[in-house]
């Protein structure tokens, strides 16, 4: 696949990422938002699919842009975010 094709995904998916973060930290109603919900099920989609594993192991081979943002494949952020969403959804039941 193309690098460019790559690097838009990896920034769509950063982009979410963030909007996630931000909404799932600063809102009481953040498991009654569709669009939030949305976007944490293609972020799982994502990080579940092996893509993300596969854009995980370009970056640690330095095959993307070095300015390219790219938190959403820390080998951390992203599973936490969801495990903490999901966590916080099973509690509030």
């Amino acid at each position: 696949m193309k690098t460019k094709y790559i690097v838009k995904r990896i920034r769509r998916m950063e982009n979410l990422m963030n909007e996630v973060i931000y909404a799932f930290g600063n809102s009481e109603n953040f498991r009654d938002n569709k669009k939030m919900t949305e976007n944490v099920k293609i972020l799982a989609d994502y990080m579940e699919s092996g893509v993300w594993l596969s854009d995980f192991e370009k970056c640690e081979r330095g095959e993307l842009p070095k300015k390219l943002r790219c938190g959403v494949l820390s080998e951390d952020t992203l599973y936490n975010l969801l495990c903490d969403i999901d966590k916080k959804r099973r509690n509030s039941k």
